[in-house]
């Protein structure tokens, strides 16, 4: 009986749809990220040779930070950053993998951050990456956009419908570790393809994510339900 259902990506639409709504109360809306003055898109640097990769989210494996480990294995001249929180098990699981690697000097469990320290931190990465296993709307891969950072990600939840692969980066399939590691090369080796990829991302997130183009269709999809309902 609901006026209006708000999904976030197109297979949560399919789902709804198949619940029996109908398709004109089903809307697709992303959340909004919001472009602080102070986040300056490394795009504007055309040499930036950062050997960082970061990802931002739960310190879990079902969001893939067990293929990061694998993946640095077989890049050893990089450095990975992972930002985020944990249990206390989850964590120390992840830890005791990360040495089993031999790879303490290589894979950071850099905890959660504040918002300030996340963006700071994806200023001074060359490439975001994100290979979970399930999402919605993932915040820290919008974030990462519009920071102007390339993306390497799982094609799940809505991020196929946020990164144009290959303009923005690339889909990689679930747990490819070798996808994900030529992926990286072909990245690492071109600073100027990395640069592109950013513009890009960042120039879509402020025309797609924004804050306030988000809160604009939000205020649509609500003003017609209120209307169908009085």
């Amino acid at each position: 009986s609901a006026g209006a259902v708000i999904t976030l990506n197109r297979p949560s639409y399919k789902s709804v749809v198949e619940l029996g709504i109908p398709r004109h109360n089903i809307h697709i809306t992303p959340n909004y990220v919001t472009f602080e003055d102070e986040i300056q898109p490394i795009a504007k640097h055309a040499e930036n040779e950062s050997q960082i990769v970061t990802f931002v989210g739960s310190l879990i494996k079902a969001k893939g930070v067990y293929t990061i480990v694998e993946v640095a294995k077989l890049i050893p001249w990089l450095e990975f950053n992972l930002i985020g929180n944990a249990d206390r098990k989850s964590r120390e699981e992840l830890l005791k993998y990360i040495r089993k690697a031999g790879l303490n000097n290589q894979v950071h469990i850099l905890g959660e951050k504040s918002h300030c320290d996340v963006i700071d931190a994806l200023s001074k990465s060359a490439v975001f990456i994100f290979p979970s296993e399930h999402e919605g709307f993932p915040i820290s891969v919008a974030e990462a956009m519009v920071v102007g950072l390339p993306i390497l990600a799982s094609p799940v939840g809505a991020i196929p419908e946020m990164i144009d692969a290959p303009k923005g980066g690339y889909l990689i399939s679930l747990r490819d570790v070798a996808g994900y590691v030529d992926a990286l090369k072909i990245l690492m080796e071109n600073p100027s393809i990395r640069t592109d990829m950013g513009k890009y991302n960042r120039e879509k997130a402020r025309l797609r994510f924004d804050y306030l183009a988000v809160v604009d269709q939000l205020c649509s999809i609500y003003g017609k339900a209120i209307k169908l309902q009085q």
